[in-house]
């Protein structure tokens, strides 16, 4: 059916963009974190109180994948 492929390409696309968001999120968390503990980085970031930050982690809850089968309501 085509309404149901459409539906599941597009969840894999969401899907796709979440999982690049989490990425650049983690990148950019880990490029921070390092600039914040290099010299002369530590001094700046001492003296402007930045602590380091935490990476994205789903939770356990948050990694069970949803029942979406009838989401798109009754088949016809």
């Amino acid at each position: 059916d085509t309404a149901e492929l459409a539906r599941r390409a597009a969840w894999v696309e969401v899907e796709a963009q979440i999982t690049a968001a989490r990425r650049f999120y983690n990148a950019a968390v880990n490029q921070l974190n390092n600039a914040a503990q290099m010299f002369p980085g530590s001094l700046i970031a001492g003296a402007v109180g930045v602590e380091p930050m935490p990476f994205f982690e789903a939770s356990a809850a948050a990694r069970v994948v949803p029942s979406v089968g009838n989401l798109a309501g009754p088949r016809s």
